[in-house]
């Protein structure tokens, strides 16, 4: 499915390129541009998704070192939305900064097999035997991104500053029922779920590339980009970049 996605999003770029090839004529580039960016993200791992177990040791003594053990590390899907602010530096360097509203998860799964033979606990009250952790992260992130222009593509690398979220943690654990003799031990599931707001102070490094459409005096940047993260994880992104606003054109002889 993720594959169908950024397929979609490669053969739009490609179709959209052709349409606009011979529309460049009279757009100049700008000191300043106000921007609004819209996209689609997939969460993928360096490596092995399952987390193997490992003994406990002076320096790992704690729940929490252990928590994830046994369990795999699962993609997920994220948006990202919000205003763009880009500052011409010098020739065809520029800056970016604004505010982003962005949707991220992290979801750890195991079997029910797995559970009854193992175990696990859990640092909540009340909840033990966990089959799933699935926390979902709805921050507020602020980019600072170094971009180079070259001729219709732009360059972007930098990082997002992530301030303040709102999280949704769902825990999916065991119960056991009829345990008496002579019935059966049977299995039920249950969850729990809590909610909080937080101040958080995570840098995520990104890279994107975008290409700007010019369709008459209408332009959109669609782009793709990737966001490292933690767990070993990182975001393939992609989507558009609309600018709204451009104040103080360049001459020709300013941009390299």
């Amino acid at each position: 499915m993720m594959n169908k996605l950024f397929l979609g999003i490669y053969l739009f770029l490609i179709t959209a390129v052709a349409y606009g090839q011979d529309s460049l004529i009279g757009h100049k580039p700008n000191r300043l541009q106000i921007c609004i960016k819209a996209g689609a993200s997939y969460k993928f791992f360096f490596g092995k998704r399952y987390i193997e177990p490992t003994t406990y040791g002076p320096s790992s003594r704690t729940f929490t070192d252990h928590q994830y053990e046994r369990f795999t590390k699962t993609p997920s899907f994220g948006f990202q939305g919000g205003a763009l602010f880009m500052v011409r530096l010098f020739g065809n360097w520029s800056v970016s900064t604004g505010v982003l509203f962005c949707t991220r998860k992290d979801i750890f799964k195991t079997s029910q097999d797995t559970v009854i033979r193992y175990g696990n606990g859990s640092d909540i009250h009340d909840i033990h035997n966990v089959l799933e952790y699935d926390y979902s992260y709805h921050n507020f992130e602020v980019p600072l991104l170094l971009s180079f222009d070259l001729k219709r593509f732009c360059f972007y690398g930098g990082v997002n500053f992530q301030l303040l979220t709102y999280y949704k943690a769902t825990y999916t654990y065991l119960l056991t029922q009829g345990n008496y003799y002579p019935y059966p031990v049977s299995w039920e599931t249950s969850q729990k779920t809590l909610r909080d707001v937080e101040w958080i102070c995570t840098v995520v490094p990104t890279l994107q590339v975008s290409y700007a459409i010019y369709i008459k005096k209408f332009v959109m940047k669609p782009y793709l980009g990737i966001d490292f993260s933690t767990l070993n994880s990182f975001y393939l992104h992609g989507g558009v970049i609309f600018p709204l606003f451009s104040f103080g054109d360049i001459s020709k002889a300013e941009v390299l």
